[in-house]
Formats: C-alpha cells, sequence, structure tokens
C-alpha cells in the first residue's frame, strides 16, 4: 500500500495541468507504422504557417512515465513558437522496462518513455526518430538545416542521444534534467560534433547532477566532452543570474563556452538548489522532486538556443546553411565581456542597417553601422574600453526588421 501510495504521488506529477500559453495555432495529431507499430506523435503548426516557406523543426521529448499532453503544458512552449516560427512535434513514448538500481525506487520499473542506451536498449529509438522525421517531412516543409531536439528527464536523455547518433540531421539540442550516459559517450564517433543546451539542478535526486558511476557523465563532464569537440575555449564564461523570485529556494549559474568552431554553441545552466524539474514552469509537485526556479524561463532559452544554430559541418557550409532568408539577430559573444565583444546577425536581402549600442537610459553610445549591407551573416565589433561597468541594450533595424537584445559588461 505504502508503494502504491508513493507512485501515486510521482504519477500526479506527469498528469496534465491547465495551459498558461496563448496560442494561436493547431495542435494536430498524428500516427504512423514503425516496426509493425502504430506509433502517435502530436504537432503544433503556428498560424503563419505555409507550405511554401520551409520552417524550422523541433522535435520534444516527454519524461519516463509522462505522455505528450503533460509534456505540452509543462513546456508551454507554442506562444515561443508562433513568435519565433517553429513547428514543434511531440511523440508519444511506448511502454519499456527501465533497469533497477538506476533511478529512486519511487520511480516505476515500467512506463511510457524511450530507450537510450545506458538506461534501457530495448528498441531502436535512431530508427524510430528518423522514420518520425520522414513522415514529418512528407506532411509538411521543414527546414532540414534547422531540426532541433529537446526533452525532459529520460526525454532530455533521448534528446542528446538522438543529436549525437545524427549530427547531419540535427542542428542542436537542449536536455533538462538530462545528460549524456557512458554506453551513448562509447557509441559516439571522435568526429561527431554539435551545438548543445543542459540544464539541470544541482539537488536533482532522480537524474544526479554530478553523474552515476558506471551509468552515466556529470553535467560538467557531459559538456565538457562537448565543448571538446567542438573546439571551445577550455574555461567557460560563469554568470550568476539575477535571483528573480527569493522564495523559490534556487540561483541560476549560466555557463557558456566560447569560441567555438563553425559559430557552435554549449551553454549549461546550473539551476542551484534546483530539483527534478523544467525550470520557469511553475510545477511544484510533488515535493520529492525539489525546488523548481523561476528565475529562468528555460523554454525560452531554448527557443533562443535553437533560433541561433543550424546544421553545419564545415566552414564553406556554414554560411550556406545559414542564409536562409531570415532576418536574425545573435546574442553577442562573450557575454558578459571586458572590454570586446562581437554582435553577428543575418540578412536575407541587401539592406540599410542601423546597429546602435544604447544604456539603460536609453541614450545612444556606439553607433556601430549605419549603411547599406549585403544579404548574409555580418560580424561587428564592439570595444567599450571608455564605458562604465553595466548592462547596455543593442538594437538592429534593417528594412521593417527591428531587434534587441541585452549586453553585460563587466571592468
Amino acid at each position: 500500500m505504502k508503494f502504491l501510495l508513493i507512485l501515486a504521488v510521482f504519477m500526479s506529477f506527469l498528469k496534465p495541468w491547465s495551459s498558461l500559453h496563448a496560442q494561436t495555432g493547431d495542435l494536430v495529431n498524428k500516427s504512423f507504422i514503425h516496426e509493425n507499430i502504430s506509433r502517435n506523435y502530436t504537432i503544433y503548426v503556428p498560424e503563419d504557417y505555409s507550405a511554401d516557406e520551409s520552417w524550422p523543426l523541433i522535435v520534444n521529448f516527454h519524461g519516463y512515465s509522462g505522455d505528450v499532453q503533460d509534456h505540452i503544458d509543462r513546456t508551454q512552449m507554442h506562444d515561443l513558437a508562433d513568435k519565433n516560427r517553429f513547428l514543434i512535434a511531440y511523440p508519444e513514448g511506448i511502454n519499456i522496462n527501465r533497469a533497477s538500481g538506476i533511478l529512486p525506487s519511487f520511480v516505476p520499473l515500467s512506463g511510457s518513455g524511450w530507450s537510450v542506451p545506458g538506461f534501457t536498449t530495448q528498441r531502436d529509438e535512431i530508427a524510430f526518430f528518423e522514420s518520425l522525421l520522414s513522415h514529418i517531412e512528407n506532411e509538411y516543409s521543414v527546414n532540414k538545416n534547422r531540426i532541433h531536439t529537446s526533452g525532459l528527464s529520460l526525454g532530455g536523455y533521448m534528446a542528446l542521444y538522438v543529436a549525437l547518433m545524427l549530427p547531419d540531421r540535427i542542428a542542436s539540442f537542449a536536455s533538462v534534467a538530462g545528460h549524456m550516459t557512458e554506453r551513448v559517450e562509447e557509441l559516439i564517433t571522435a568526429e561527431t560534433s554539435i551545438s548543445g543546451l543542459l540544464v539541470h539542478g544541482t539537488e536533482d535526486i532522480v537524474t544526479n547532477y554530478n553523474g552515476l558511476q558506471g551509468i552515466y557523465l556529470s553535467v560538467l563532464e557531459t559538456a565538457n566532452n562537448l565543448a571538446g569537440r567542438v573546439g571551445c575555449s577550455e574555461d567557460p564564461i560563469s554568470t550568476n543570474l539575477d535571483d528573480l523570485n527569493t522564495s523559490d529556494g534556487t540561483t541560476v549559474t549560466k555557463l557558456e563556452y566560447t569560441d567555438c568552431d563553425n559559430a557552435m554553441e554549449i551553454t549549461v545552466f546550473t539551476i542551484n538548489n534546483g530539483g527534478h524539474r523544467w525550470p520557469g514552469s511553475g510545477r511544484v509537485e510533488p515535493s520529492v522532486l525539489g525546488n523548481n526556479s523561476l528565475d529562468v524561463n528555460v523554454s525560452e532559452e531554448i527557443v533562443q538556443f535553437f533560433a541561433e544554430n543550424r546544421l553545419v559541418t564545415s566552414n564553406d557550409e556554414l554560411e550556406d546553411g545559414l542564409m536562409l532568408g531570415t532576418y536574425q539577430l545573435n546574442q553577442n559573444y562573450p557575454n558578459p565581456f571586458n572590454p570586446s565583444t562581437n554582435i553577428r546577425y543575418s540578412l536575407p536581402q541587401t539592406e540599410e542597417v542601423q546597429l546602435s549600442v544604447y544604456n539603460i537610459l536609453g541614450q545612444e553610445v556606439k553607433r556601430l553601422v549605419n549603411g547599406e549591407q549585403s544579404a548574409g551573416w555580418h560580424t561587428v565589433s564592439f570595444k567599450a574600453s571608455d564605458l562604465s561597468s553595466g548592462f547596455y541594450i543593442y538594437r538592429i533595424q534593417a528594412g521593417e526588421f527591428v531587434a534587441i537584445k541585452k549586453l553585460l559588461l563587466i571592468k
């Protein structure tokens, strides 16, 4: 009876709750046959979607014993998909049996999920994922240079696993409360490289931030492994984010690995004193899963990260792959910076461009670009030797396109 009560509490964590996002598109249920089994997924299609244009795609995996509706409600990405013009697919896992001794005893030994080497290898999930992509690409106009994976917990392990096994198909991944198993590390080749975002709580009792010997690496070991594969500098930039909610019991530290090959990125959000959660969702039950941070909206961070990454395999392909007919303003790098940083942006056509930096009072402190520029990617250096420490804003206007981002100068 005690086990059933604990199980019921755990499963209540996985039940749907009322959605808070203001979506304007459609959720469409789809199915296809893979290995003689009917497999299901749900896809979110923004109102602006048109088959005349290829759209970026996020494949978002739910956690172990979870389901699609719960994951949709938890991640709350649809308004972000509307604003950033993404399709989002949510595959439905099928029943797996996990090995004992890897997860806490209150986690059921079987449930809906994904077969990730190191946890369970019951099914060939790479073949399933390729079938899933084929079905989506037959149904919708997908930009094949901008396919990304994300997920929570076992879904996070799955997102990373698929991305590392298919680096010629996946542009980048984001894993929340999941990292790299030792078995996956053995399977990937020396040439495998990809951009990745990791989010994990230091007090996660389901998947340990510090790893589990013989099963999976720690979060930082995973990040260092990935950063080494894309040639990033060895010492990441560490930034303590503002403690926006002092009552949630958490703070957030962001690690950014810089100077990576082919403009790739490796980023880690460490949720100090955080539990097994999707930060920013507001979910707090059951309490056994620990604190949920409200200091960072992970869904926003993930969509922004995906917007900045494209599929690349060489320097020549980098520019070709990025010139996809869209305007884009990237986050400056490095950030924070002292005294110089780089600002990168893309134009789909020749435009009159104004790029300026402003202080927090809205006063222009430096005009970086003022004139006509051709289509493609452009990088501008901003040197702030004569400015004081603090936050600044940089703003681009190119035709009707306007975008604004923050940067931080620390002296």
